[in-house]
């Protein structure tokens, strides 16, 4: 009882504050600022119209929609956001259809996830911890952090060591 009060208590201790980011991408003219970005998964991109004509935020090689995102800026709709998804791809090439052929593209590079993040929320906190002590001396992937194949000290030790937000 004793054990398992003060494991508590370091679980709230250690509950982790920081999240995901959000990235800003201006487009004006015919630019995308940055043109390439380093993203994780649970992150938000903001693409923001600053100027020029109406610009678009196509998925897929430039000039070909590869039918995932798809939006419209302008000073009308001036904003369009994505949360980074847990299965997205390491790179996502994006352009804006009416301009790229002048060379309106950017791209989107998801760094993979850190040791001991085992929800996929780029923060190795509380609830990292928290799978590995429900599925403690357990055999499967859950909760297992170093690949081993059971659900031990090791893996807790990954978690602690790689507290905090990833990158």
């Amino acid at each position: 009882m004793i054990r398992s009060a003060a494991l508590l208590m370091v679980t709230a201790i250690l509950v982790s504050v920081a999240g995901a980011e959000t990235h800003i991408v201006r487009a004006y003219d015919m630019t995308f600022e940055p043109e390439v970005i380093e993203v994780r998964v649970g992150d938000t991109i903001r693409w923001e119209y600053v100027s020029g004509t109406p610009h678009t935020v196509t998925s897929g090689e430039p000039c070909t929609w590869d039918g995932g995102f798809y939006a419209g800026l302008s000073v009308i709709d001036p904003v369009f956001e994505l949360v980074v998804p847990v299965d997205a791809a390491e790179e996502i090439p994006y352009f804006c259809a009416p301009h790229c052929v002048n060379g309106m593209v950017g791209l989107i590079v998801v760094t993979p996830p850190c040791s001991g993040d085992l929800d996929g929320d780029s923060v190795v906190d509380g609830d990292d911890l928290l799978v590995v002590l429900a599925n403690w001396a357990t055999t499967g992937p859950e909760g297992d952090a170093d690949g081993s194949g059971t659900v031990d000290g090791d893996d807790l030790l990954i978690i602690l060591g790689g507290w905090g937000g990833c990158g």
